[in-house]
């Protein structure tokens, strides 16, 4: 797992057009690779956990369940979602 979204585009693209994804879909599946939120080591999560005075924003006791999981898991599912959604209005040519 990268923890640059570009540098997971850039390996993962050719091999999605290897594969004979049609561009729209790859683009409706852009977001897939941000991930950063996943693993709670970059640098702006543990800043917002480090600053949170209410103590709302924590790492829990395991790894991946921290106050980032739940939000970024519903981005990248919404995102891909609507990705594909404009995907079938491009293709219906409407």
């Amino acid at each position: 797992m990268l923890f640059s979204a570009a540098a997971t585009v850039t390996i993962l693209v050719p091999v999605g057009v290897a594969l004979g994804l049609s561009a729209p879909t790859l683009i409706a599946f852009y977001r897939r690779p941000n991930a950063v939120f996943f693993l709670p080591t970059y640098g702006t999560l543990l800043a917002a956990v480090s600053f949170d005075s209410t103590g709302t924003t924590k790492i829990g006791k395991y790894l991946v369940n921290h106050s980032f999981m739940r939000p970024g898991v519903v981005a990248v599912v919404a995102s891909i979602l609507i990705g594909l959604a404009l995907n079938a209005v491009y293709a219906s040519g409407g």
